[in-house]
């Protein structure tokens, strides 16, 4: 009977000292660490300009991302209550207030759908108007942003956004 004892207490003082070593090696292995180097910077930066063809007074609207990263974009188009405003796609354009917003994700290297201004007034209008009217176009961008269910969030100081989904 002591020999069985004294064997289960061995088993037991063996068991337990293993996994004392064990332990202590497997918390070395998942909390050990180090620093990792690199020489390759990344900068990710949505930048877009605006291209505005003039013809006869109208203008063709379009924005172009010249940066490395995806950006949301709208545009507000600043004239007369006898401007009307066209696009080549409807569908990629959405009004909202003051602006609109292309409704897509405007990718690296990559321009909008065109928006077409046009001054549609009648011979006195024009003649009230004059040669020095301009059609003031104003654009802004920001970096997309997404949150839930990868839809791209809104950017800080805007009213509103489509529902963009990154593609």
């Amino acid at each position: 009977m002591k020999s069985a004892k004294r064997k289960m207490l061995t088993a037991l003082v063996t068991a337990v000292l293993l996994l004392m070593t064990s332990t202590g090696a497997a918390f070395a292995y998942f909390s050990d660490y180090d620093i990792g180097y690199a020489d390759l910077a990344l900068h990710l930066k949505g930048q877009t300009v605006i291209d505005e063809q003039i013809h006869e007074g109208d203008k063709t609207i379009s924005i172009k991302n010249t940066g490395n990263a995806a950006v949301v974009t709208r545009v507000r188009i600043i004239g007369t209550d006898m401007l009307k405003i066209t696009f080549d796609d409807q569908s990629d354009w959405e009004q909202h207030g003051d602006f609109y917003y292309y409704t897509k994700l405007l990718a690296p290297g990559a321009n909008t759908s065109a928006i077409n201004a046009k001054l549609s007034v009648t011979e006195k209008q024009a003649e009230m108007i004059g040669d020095t009217f301009d059609i003031i176009v104003v654009h802004d961008s920001a970096p997309a942003v997404f949150g839930k269910n990868n839809k791209v969030k809104k950017p800080k100081g805007w009213e509103y956004i489509p529902d963009i989904k990154a593609e």
